[in-house]
């Protein structure tokens, strides 16, 4: 196994393309329309978190699908275009940001919430650096492809996290090791991918 990339991701897209594939095929729906549905779910993450976790959770876990189905799809249409790869990116970001925030909905329940929000506010930082780095390495014509922590294993880590949360209820311990465990990981894969592009100059 390669460490210095997750082989979670390329599963993942092999298993959503072979599962939905054929069925997007037979519909008529746009990259956009997909982007759009991911990106409103992404907003709904936190009242789902305040209902409860499992429907955080549930939110999570389509807004991500359909995320992944909207490239799936514009590569399928022959509609990958300059404009959805901006507007997919850029939305994604502030579906991340909304994933976190449920996770900080969650933390309220906590005497240690100040402390749990510094800390997501670092996860959302690390999380942005991820994605930015690769995209700067991109526009200098580098390549930037390595990391335990792309964006299909950041949301995979976040499902599996809530999930126990929901199976087990709100437990301090469960919760802040998820939390460190998750600044850990994408801290790594920042210097990860600042290793691999400083490499090529």
């Amino acid at each position: 196994m390669d460490w210095k990339k997750c082989p979670l991701t390329d599963r993942y897209y092999e298993i959503v393309k072979k599962v939905f594939g054929s069925w997007l095929n037979s519909q008529k729906i746009t990259p956009g329309q997909l982007t759009f549905s991911g990106f409103v779910l992404a907003l709904l993450v936190p009242l789902g978190f305040y209902v409860h976790a499992f429907w955080g959770v549930v939110l999570i876990g389509l807004s991500g699908l359909a995320d992944t189905l909207d490239g799936l799809v514009a590569r399928e249409q022959n509609k990958v275009s300059p404009k959805g790869a901006f507007w997919d990116s850029s939305l994604d970001r502030i579906s991340d940001l909304f994933y976190l925030l449920g996770f900080y909905v969650l933390s309220t329940q906590s005497v240690w919430y100040k402390e749990a929000g510094v800390m997501l506010f670092l996860a959302v930082g690390f999380s942005f650096l991820i994605s930015y780095l690769k995209a700067r390495a991109q526009s200098l014509g580098k390549i930037c492809e390595s990391g335990l922590m792309d964006r299909v294993s950041r949301t995979v880590f976040l499902l599996v996290w809530g999930l126990l949360l929901a199976l087990f209820g709100f437990r301090e311990g469960l919760f802040f090791i998820g939390l460190v465990v998750y600044v850990f990981l994408t801290l790594f894969t920042v210097i990860q991918r600042f290793i691999e592009v400083n490499k090529q100059f």
